[in-house]
């Protein structure tokens, strides 16, 4: 699914995946094919939880954000393997984790949820209307505010 889509996964430690979009195209067309992978990824956990027989009851967290970054290359035992930094005024992988933990604190158990930033949710109700959005404020590290909008898949 995630290959089909156009996306490159670039971690999966412990029970998360970090998926990146390489484009030169606006964000819009990019930001709707990150928004189609997420839906397609969770109909697929669903289908294949329902036909094992295993309850449907699991945490789907999902954020969304763009920013720029570059590999950096490990050597481990010969082979190359990447690793990420972000690059520039970016902080992407910083924004990330405190978007996901905004969210864990806000939304219930057992509900897929997709956050986002302001900019990004204005996009997205452009090419999706069956989302409703709710903005929450949320303070973050040294006390600064985080605006973000959650919506439940």
């Amino acid at each position: 699914i995630i290959n089909e889509n156009g996306a490159e996964l670039i971690s999966s430690e412990g029970d998360s995946i970090l998926l990146f979009f390489s484009s030169k195209e606006e964000s819009e067309p990019v930001l709707q094919k990150a928004l189609n992978l997420c839906i397609e990824l969770k109909k697929g956990l669903d289908n294949y939880l329902t036909l094992t027989g295993i309850p449907l009851n699991y945490e789907l967290r999902i954020a969304l954000e763009s920013g720029i970054i570059r590999p950096i290359w490990h050597d481990l035992g010969g082979k190359k393997l990447p690793g990420w930094e972000q690059v520039g005024a970016s902080n992407v992988f910083v924004d990330l984790a405190r978007m996901l933990e905004a969210e864990s604190q806000q939304m219930p158990r057992s509900v897929t949820a997709v956050v986002v930033k302001p900019e990004v949710a204005k996009l997205i109700k452009k090419f999706n209307n069956k989302l409703h959005f709710e903005v929450t404020t949320t303070t973050i590290k040294h006390g600064r505010k985080l605006e973000l909008e959650m919506a439940k898949l």
